[in-house]
């Protein structure tokens, strides 16, 4: 009987670890969080014939949906992302303001690591450069150009 446990506490192991995706984690410091929630209707309702079917006034009766979002920014690897991710679920992330965090960016989906080791997606509402990592404008070279031969007289 033991044994059996054991091997299914290792099995659960070896599937939580294989569950968990490897990514390129960069780090950054989270420098700001804020919170705003917002309330919908639970579903747009529709009318039919000009009078609302039965299954669109029982939608209509149902409480509207919140929505709660967290917004965060990160500064890392010479880049500041404002992400936005939902915590209605009540999964909120456990982050610390000014402290380090993990962080990926794959196919324009936003990962990040909670102070936990929880990882959260979310989106990227807006990526701006730093501006120490900017070039400025004096330090672009001009465009190569290229000589043009000049054009021959005209015969008479």
């Amino acid at each position: 009987m033991k044994t059996r446990i054991a091997v299914s506490l290792c099995l659960l192991a070896l599937g939580l670890a294989a569950a968990q995706k490897d990514r390129d984690w960069k780090m950054g410091t989270l420098e700001e969080t804020a919170h705003a929630a917002s309330t919908a209707p639970a579903h747009p309702t529709f009318a039919l014939g000009g009078s609302p079917s039965a299954a669109a006034a029982a939608i209509a009766t149902l409480p509207p949906r919140t929505t709660v979002l967290q917004g965060l920014r990160i500064e890392g690897n010479g880049y500041r992302f404002l992400v936005s991710c939902d915590i209605t679920r009540g999964k909120v992330p456990n982050v610390t303001v000014h402290g380090p965090i993990k962080y990926a960016l794959e196919d324009g989906t936003f990962y990040f690591l909670d102070d936990d080791g929880r990882e959260f997606k979310a989106v990227v509402l807006e990526k701006a450069l730093l501006p120490t990592f900017a070039v400025p404008p004096a330090a672009v070279p001009p465009a190569a150009t290229v000589p043009v031969p000049p054009t021959p007289p005209a015969k008479p």
